[in-house]
């Protein structure tokens, strides 16, 4: 329970000074092509009190701007956002969000060109016991550690439904555990010789297709162990994994096209070399259908039903692919391997049945609600401190 702040308007509003968040609150928007809240590149958008719970849905946030932590949302809270674009923020650690402490729970949002000097363009997490990105793109992200996403000292990460594309960095996490199933990485690059993926966590990857990234390796495991499943890493020219003080396990069926780390091949697994480099046979990314781009497979790919039985980090069944499609495809009883199910066709929706009316003599009329009276603006506070 809390306030709740619901936006009729249509539009631009731009901010002069950020708004201080110190109760419970919902803010519902009339959807993110209709309203923004502007920063103008001079002022942090929303800073958010220890121990509260905040959820926005339905707007755009853009040109947030911080000299320190978060240009568009600073939060100690426990944040929901739901069907948020986040667009042209800026700062030195969470570009667009800085988020420590709190949870985060991140939904079918859009996250685009936001920029951190240091860690986390588009996401920067400290301490968060969990994190959830669901059906959510970064593209065109920048950060030092993470374009799109950068975490430390955290409990639970969970990715699932997602796409990174165009991101410098893309992704970086430390601590805890992290699951990334039905996802996919693609077209992303580190111009220094670096990982487009650092984890330094225990993490599974399940039903990923990472593809065409360029850096010195497309992942690298820099502590801990990363279980890899039904994944795909191809494309590009560079090193699939690469090691600097973690390791990796293989449940089967992947593709590496160019393998660079110790992990012992199991069943299904297509390991190659860069003598002899495995095609995966990946289409390019596109709207494929679903809430985010994927990578196709082509007719002729080694990937097509080659998944075995698919299931996540704790061994669930996985019903459908990064689309919504269903697992497997019509092809065989077996998966296809990475985030796109081949062959598989949009679920059929089964229209329910509506009963039809019948009139009685006797009709009772309900009363109208009380039209609910607007809640108080929050009063603002002073910004709590915090570390990077």
């Amino acid at each position: 329970p809390g306030a709740v702040i619901t936006f009729a308007v249509t539009g631009t509003i731009t901010l002069d000074s950020q708004i201080v968040v110190n109760k419970n609150l919902t803010i519902a928007g009339p959807g993110a092509s209709n309203l923004t809240i502007d920063g103008q590149h001079s002022v942090r958008l929303f800073s958010l009190s220890s121990g509260r719970s905040v959820a926005m849905s339905d707007v755009t946030l853009a040109n947030g701007h911080d000299a320190d932590r978060g240009g568009g949302i600073f939060s100690y809270a426990n944040l929901t956002l739901n069907r948020v674009k986040l667009t042209g923020n800026d700062s030195i650690w969470g570009g667009a969000v800085y988020s420590e402490s709190g949870s985060l729970t991140v939904d079918t949002c859009v996250f685009t060109d936001n920029i951190a000097v240091e860690h986390g363009g588009g996401i920067r997490v400290v301490a968060a016991p969990t994190v959830s990105i669901f059906d959510t793109s970064f593209r065109g992200s920048v950060g030092k550690n993470g374009g799109a996403f950068s975490s430390s000292w955290s409990g639970v990460l969970l990715v699932r439904g997602s796409t990174f594309t165009a991101n410098h960095q893309t992704l970086f996490a430390e601590g805890g555990t992290v699951a990334i199933t039905n996802s996919t990485f693609e077209g992303n690059f580190e111009p220094a010789d670096s990982a487009v993926i650092g984890i330094n966590a225990t993490a599974t990857l399940a039903n990923v297709t990472i593809a065409n990234n360029t850096g010195k390796t497309q992942i690298t495991a820099m502590g801990g162990n990363i279980t890899l499943k039904n994944t795909i890493i191809g494309g590009g020219t560079e090193r699939g994994c690469a090691i600097d003080g973690g390791s990796y396990s293989s449940q089967g069926h992947n593709i590496i096209s160019i393998v660079g780390c110790s992990i012992t091949p199991v069943t299904g697994d297509h390991f190659g070399s860069f003598a002899s480099p495995v095609d995966p046979g990946l289409e390019a990314l596109a709207d494929n259908g679903g809430p985010t781009k994927t990578v196709a497979l082509r007719a002729d790919s080694l990937a097509l039903g080659g998944g075995g039985s698919c299931s996540d980090e704790n061994n669930i069944p996985l019903s459908v692919d990064q689309r919504g499609f269903p697992r497997p495809g019509p092809g065989g009883p077996n998966c296809s391997i990475g985030a796109f199910e081949g062959n598989s066709s949009p679920p059929v929706l089964t229209p329910t049945a509506t009963a039809t009316a019948t009139a009685t003599a006797n009709v009772f009329t309900p009363t109208p609600s009380e039209t609910p009276t607007p809640s108080s603006t929050p009063i603002p506070s002073s910004t709590p401190s915090a570390f990077p």
